[in-house]
């Protein structure tokens, strides 16, 4: 689910993605025709500036969706399951697989520009971006940092958590505290890691 002014758009495990007024509750779009869209659960969804809308699937499949007709462009890189995509306000969006990767795309080129490879041995169910900094976490609780724009593995955190890492989130005062704080689906923990010394 994601929110843009008064439209909110969800995904489904019936292939298709709605957009929603918030004002009405009517559903206004329905991305989803037998030309165009998802073979499968659709995992994530995305609002774009400019009112497009990014998609994510089981399919390995991402949708990038035309802002007013039922239309997109499918964009293939990942070899299985897309558990998570974000996006900035350049068009710039990063994709997490169960391939055990992410990759950088030009939504504006529709064009994967850079890939995260070899730091996971699991699936990759999360992560958090801030400006270059893509942290990630895996099905099996190892992180990872990475430098978006080289490609490379910064920092490898082998199993901070006892099974899936379920949040990641940056923390910063504005003065000296630079934190990488994550939470596990199961061990019930919250770790906070010092950028400093990470």
């Amino acid at each position: 689910m994601d929110l843009k002014g008064d439209s909110v758009v969800t995904s489904s495990a019936d292939h298709a993605l709605r957009v929603y007024s918030l004002k009405s509750g009517r559903c206004t779009r329905n991305l989803f025709n037998k030309q165009y869209g998802h073979t499968d659960w659709v995992t994530s969804c995305k609002f774009l500036e400019d009112g497009r809308v990014w998609s994510a699937g089981m399919d390995n499949l991402l949708c990038l969706w035309d802002a007013k007709r039922v239309m997109c462009k499918t964009m293939m890189g990942h070899n299985s399951t897309i558990s998570k995509i974000d996006t900035d306000e350049r068009n710039i969006g990063v994709s997490a697989s169960y391939d055990s990767s992410l990759l950088v795309w030009n939504l504006d080129s529709s064009e994967c520009v850079q890939g995260l490879f070899n730091a996971h041995k699991d699936a990759v169910v999360e992560f958090a971006w801030r400006n270059s900094l893509v942290v990630s976490g895996d099905r099996g609780g190892s992180m990872a940092i990475w430098d978006m724009n080289t490609g490379k593995c910064l920092r490898q955190m082998a199993n901070p958590h006892q099974g899936a890492v379920s949040k990641i989130k940056f923390f910063s005062d504005g003065v000296s505290q630079n934190l990488i704080l994550s939470c596990g689906l199961k061990d019930g923990c919250l770790v906070a890691h010092d950028m400093r010394t990470h």
